[in-house]
């Protein structure tokens, strides 16, 4: 049986394909003591670098992606039925109703067609890749982080130092290192949660999963 420590981790906050500098990737792996490690941490990721990364991870016997991005639509439009459901649980757990948004609304179409443009160049670029849909700061909040501060996080910079602290807590580990001095974005604290959130699947821990329907919605949503 394969150690989650034989596994690449990978966490992408995605932004739409006219705005790729906001997407941030985080890679880590599984530390000997079950924490997490991050070996990278970057922002300015379009497809084309996103392409790379992933040839070069093909090698591994395992990858688990999440990717904060819609990957897939309601047939007609309007809700899928994993939204409304997390839609009603994450505002039973403190986050406002805007934080899960339809897909196919307006602001969301075009970040719903690069996620699953970008799902399937992970598919092809690298095969072992395990992809789930994530929703990072659900993930955050259902893991056990304040949910005032994870709310604040794109206006605050306190917010982003005390949610650091908090992963840090949880076990996540080399942030700083894999920065290398540069400041740390609420796009790359999405990414972060995408790998928590990944790494909570792996170990059948995760705190909200919508399994996969195939093939309309061929992807597992989880927090």
């Amino acid at each position: 049986m394969q150690s989650p420590n034989d596994v690449c981790f990978v966490g992408l906050d995605l932004a739409g394909p006219a705005n790729w500098k906001d997407t941030a990737c985080c890679v880590a792996r599984m530390s000997a003591d079950g924490g997490l490690v991050v070996d990278s941490l970057k922002q300015d990721m379009s497809d084309h670098a996103l392409a790379e990364l992933f040839t070069e991870l093909r090698s591994q016997s395992r990858v688990v992606v999440g990717i904060d991005a819609p990957l897939s639509y309601q047939d007609g439009g309007g809700d899928r039925v994993r939204d409304k459901s997390l839609r009603v649980h994450l505002m039973n757990n403190g986050l406002h109703s805007g934080s899960v948004m339809t897909p196919t609304m307006t602001r969301m179409a075009y970040l719903t067609m690069r996620g699953m443009a970008v799902a399937r160049l992970i598919s092809s670029t690298c095969p072992p890749a395990e992809i789930l849909e994530v929703h990072p700061i659900g993930t955050l909040v259902l893991q056990g982080a304040d949910p005032l501060v994870v709310r604040t996080i794109k206006k605050s910079a306190s917010s982003i130092c005390e949610t650091l602290s908090w992963l840090s807590e949880q076990g996540l580990h080399g942030i700083e290192d894999a920065l290398d001095g540069r400041s740390v974005s609420d796009h790359m604290i999405a990414a972060l949660g995408c790998v928590l959130a990944a790494c909570a699947f792996l170990q059948q821990k995760s705190a909200w999963l919508h399994p996969a329907e195939p093939p309309h919605h061929p992807y597992p949503f989880v927090c």
